[in-house]
């Protein structure tokens, strides 16, 4: 709802005064306008008997659901055509008057600009999600919610339906509220406990609360229409609706039915737009989430999505995701929006409502995810990371980027995955610099951000060996009471059941290096070799594993001058090769002759 939208209907709830003598006509007509322009129009407006339009045809217009002048210039003319009584001719007469009234042509991206400026946000309760929304919730849109149970989707709603109630410059919209449930999840003594929270009357709080419970899609769908009659009747500055999926995956099942329930859906949505840009309203929706089942889950941290498809995408204005925090907390991203970019915000599920956590932290941490072309050779050290996201940041920024303290609280070098701290003022050169990251060690790379969170423990990171435990402040207060578990001894070069551990420091890399596979093709032939003299029968591997071996002479030193190779795993490895190449080069008998190969084929078939 615009500030001038809401001044008009103030103005027409408040009985009219006798026009100054003095007031000049061309500045009444003026006034009269511009409040024309800035909010729903009756639709007795349109009754022109000069053309042909009467008071009858306006009241069937009214009985069909068409409230406003809005209303029916917004309209297919197919939809007036189902009108008992209206004509075709009679149609186009109507959409004519309507037109008129109505502004639908083009304007300057000034005058729309200005008319942006005017727009009014609801506050749910939270500084941090104001923060992230720009001020709050927009009204003229949807604004759809989306995530897991527990994550406070109707607890949003809740401290919305008092929140606009609010006068304009404490965060309201001076409006009342139009709630329909359709998942039995409407408290009215969360609204006692927010009205207390702001000083409310608790009386007057429900009484501007407009309830409704939808039982079936048809249903849920036809209470709009209902709505639209009560908006005319009062003013209101929000209409909620969840879920508003819900019933549409009960009353339609199976892909035999997916098409009509798209249909449904789409109808649904499309007329909440309409009365978002009918009447101002602020439209705010709650969604379910689905989980992808297919094999790409694998590679997709957060396999679960919004139910709707494209239709609920397309028509939602802004898309927030809500997943669950630590305790009361609870972590909203900015899921899709045309003006706010992608970030996270904290909030709270109190006793009175959404809030800000108690203790909000200074930094923000990143779930970074490294991606390279290829596996290096040496191990990858969480000091060589942190010092390329430096380096990154001094190129970018200069000497002060290269100040930026960077914390790299967790790494796994199996997953190659990562948890940074940053401070908030840093984080957007942090992201930059990632961004703009292209090789690591020379090899082709990619930093990938998986999830950003001013909290740590919104962010699961399993990777490791070490094990987290958390702890609260009045368990520090004392002495403690966590007992360790013993630690498993490291696992040598083989396993107990037999197996090569290919992990094992002792093979220097060798495993995973430019001749892995042929490493350990030979490796595994020697260690499962049952011939006597072992490994006699891998000469073919160790020979393909040494001709790789020439082609990286830097990577596999062959010059001797290491002493320390030789004590290891590649010294050990590079003696069998040779042990080995040199008994079968003694073992194997002179090649024969064409000839004498012939006939000794011939002597074998008799």
């Amino acid at each position: 709802m615009s500030e001038q939208a809401r001044k008009k209907q103030k103005v027409a709830e408040a009985p009219k005064a006798a026009p100054a003598a003095a007031a000049a006509p061309a500045e009444a007509a003026q006034e009269e306008e511009e409040d024309d322009l800035s909010g729903p129009q009756m639709i007795a407006k349109l009754v022109n008997t000069s053309v042909g339009i009467t008071t009858g045809d306006v009241k069937k217009l009214q009985e069909a659901g068409f409230y406003t002048v809005e209303a029916v210039a917004f309209a297919l003319k197919k939809n007036l055509l189902a009108v008992k009584g209206i004509s075709e001719a009679k149609a186009d007469k109507i959409l004519t008057e309507a037109g008129k009234l109505v502004p639908m042509g083009f304007t300057t991206a000034t005058e729309y600009y200005q008319r942006r400026a005017d727009i009014i946000q609801l506050c749910t309760g939270s500084k941090e999600l104001d923060k992230l929304l720009g001020g709050g919730i927009e009204t003229g849109s949807i604004t759809e919610i989306f995530g897991e149970f527990r994550t406070g989707k109707s607890q949003i709603c809740h401290t919305l339906a008092v929140t606009c109630q609010l006068p304009v410059s404490q965060g309201g919209g001076e409006g009342k509220c139009l709630y329909i449930d359709t998942e039995g999840t409407f408290r009215p003594d969360r609204l006692l406990s927010v009205a207390e929270r702001y000083k409310l009357n608790g009386t007057e709080v429900l009484d501007n609360v407009a309830f409704a419970r939808a039982y079936n899609s048809d249903h849920q769908l036809g209470l709009l229409t209902q709505a639209a009659a009560m908006m005319v009747e009062s003013r209101y500055a929000l209409l909620i609706v969840d879920s508003s999926t819900a019933l549409y995956r009960t009353d339609y099942q199976g892909r035999g039915e997916l098409c009509n329930r798209q249909t449904h859906l789409g109808q649904f949505m499309r007329t909440l737009q309409r009365l978002a840009d009918e009447f101002g309203v602020a439209v705010v929706i709650t969604n379910q989430v689905v989980a992808t089942v297919d094999g790409a889950q694998m590679f997709n941290p957060d396999p679960k999505k919004p139910v709707g498809g494209n239709v609920v995408a397309h028509a939602s204005t802004t898309r927030l995701y809500l997943r669950k925090g630590r305790g009361e907390t609870r972590i909203c991203k900015i899921y899709d929006s045309p003006n706010l970019p992608e970030s996270e915000a904290v909030f709270a599920i109190n006793p009175d409502g959404i809030g800000d956590p108690k203790d909000m932290s200074a930094y923000v941490y990143l779930d970074v995810s490294l991606q390279l072309k290829t596996i290096p050779s040496n191990p990858i050290l969480p000091v060589f990371v942190k010092g390329g996201i430096l380096t990154s940041l001094e190129e970018v920024f200069g000497e002060v980027g290269g100040c930026t303290t960077v914390d790299v609280l967790k790494f796994d070098p199996k997953s190659l995955k990562l948890i940074l701290r940053v401070p908030k003022e840093d984080y957007v050169k942090v992201r930059t610099a990632l961004t703009l990251i292209a090789k690591f060690q020379e090899i082709p790379c990619r930093f990938h951000v998986n999830c950003v969170s001013p909290v740590l423990l919104s962010l699961q990171f399993n990777g490791g060996k070490d094990k987290v435990i958390f702890a609260t402040k009045e368990d520090l207060a004392g002495p403690s009471k966590i007992v360790l578990p013993e630690s498993d001894p490291a696992p040598g070069l083989i396993l107990p059941n037999g197996d090569i551990n290919w992990n094992c420091p002792c093979l220097g890399g060798m495993a995973t290096g430019p001749c892995g596979v042929e490493f350990r093709e030979a490796f595994s032939c020697f260690h499962y070799s049952e011939v006597e003299p072992k490994g006699s029968d891998c000469y073919e591997a160790f020979s393909q594993m040494q001709s790789c071996f020439s082609k990286y002479p830097t990577v596999y030193n062959k010059s001797g001058d290491n002493d320390e190779d030789d004590e290891g795993i590649q010294g050990e490895v590079q003696m069998k090769v040779d042990e080995l190449l040199e008994g079968a080069t003694e073992e194997r008998p002179p090649p024969e002759s064409p000839a004498e190969a012939s006939g000794g084929e011939v002597e074998r078939k008799k």
